[in-house]
């Protein structure tokens, strides 16, 4: 296995297992129960309004490429923690 197959193999199991990992925490997170049926009751009305084509694509296309931004940001912090850990455990000769 070279460099690259052993990082895509890394990267698809860290992803997993963040997956795992972070859905257990936001099953007993009551803050994010509740922004994800705000979220949905604002889909709701988003979906209510009048609006042209025009206007409907650029809204869908820039909360996209917020949500995009969002889980880009998500997926850095995720592995600025791995690599903190990592330097801490290091620092500490673990």
């Amino acid at each position: 296995m070279d460099d690259q197959e052993f990082l895509e193999v890394f990267r698809q199991s860290a992803n997993l297992l963040r997956e795992q990992t972070v859905q257990q925490l936001l099953e007993d997170n009551a803050a994010y129960e509740e922004i994800c049926r705000q979220e949905e009751m604002t889909e709701q009305q988003y979906l209510q309004l009048v609006l042209t084509e025009e206007q409907r694509t650029v809204i869908d296309a820039m909360l996209l490429e917020k949500e995009r931004s969002c889980l880009l940001y998500a997926d850095t912090a995720y592995l600025a923690g791995i690599k903190n850990v990592l330097q801490l455990r290091r620092a500490l000769q673990l």
